[in-house]
């Protein structure tokens, strides 16, 4: 059995020892020499868990099919010197990380383009998703008159805005130490590029419980509410 080693994004283990269980082909440039792109799943021997990599194979005249490269990987004992640039997989695909049910269409559509750049660890572009749709769901939360302690500042842009909402009761003090991250950095931080992969992972959490308390639990009751009152009509007087 083939080996890699690798830091595990499971347990925090530095240069693990996995064993390669699956290599599948995501996608192939042709040329004199093919350029294929492959996920490679492994198992890691400190924690027993899958963890999966993103990596370019070189050297091939013909395309490969999976189980060419899988046998060629096999017979090598180290596999780290058949790759190039192996890179982790923190979320295997945008449907791992779906958006809360009864969100508005305009405000599901954008947490989605947030969880496909996040799967494809493009964490400026998820920040910047993620960020987009608290924006547009935390507008409406506030007050349309004129109210002491909130100015335009804090209307207008999304961390000052958090932070008055969560002081007023308008979002669960509960969720409060998750959102710290977008309390904290200004809209500044999403244009300087220098996001990594935690900060969008930590932001897209926030979003997620945060339209959980916002739309999914309000519609969950209101959809019980209605199915008790469809069978209270439905029962025989």
């Amino acid at each position: 059995m083939s080996q890699i080693t690798q830091n595990c994004i499971k347990c925090g283990a530095l240069k693990s020892t996995m064993d390669i269980k699956a290599v599948s082909k995501l996608f192939s440039s042709p040329g004199r020499v093919i350029i294929i792109a492959v996920q490679v799943s492994a198992v890691c021997r400190n924690c027993s868990n899958f963890v999966n990599f993103h990596t370019v194979i070189k050297g091939y005249r013909d395309e490969p099919t999976e189980q060419k490269i899988f046998a060629d990987i096999s017979e090598r004992r180290s596999a780290n010197d058949f790759f190039d640039s192996i890179r982790p997989v923190y979320i295997n695909s945008p449907t791992d990380f779906n958006c809360p049910e009864y969100v508005p269409d305009e405000i599901s559509s954008i947490f989605d383009e947030g969880a496909k750049a996040l799967a494809a660890e493009c964490p400026n572009a998820a920040v910047a998703m993620f960020r987009l749709c608290l924006d547009v769901s935390t507008k409406p939360l506030l007050p349309t008159e004129n109210t002491d302690g909130l100015n335009k500042f804090q209307r207008e842009n999304l961390g000052p805005r958090i932070k008055w909402l969560f002081e007023n009761g308008l979002i669960s003090k509960e969720l409060y130490d998750l959102s710290d991250q977008v309390r904290e950095d200004g809209n500044d931080a999403v244009h300087i590029g220098t996001l990594k992969i935690d900060d969008a992972q930590n932001i897209a959490d926030f979003t997620v419980l945060f339209l959980e308390r916002q739309f999914a639990e309000p519609g969950r009751i209101a959809t019980a509410r209605a199915r008790r009152a469809e069978r209270r009509a439905a029962r025989p007087e």
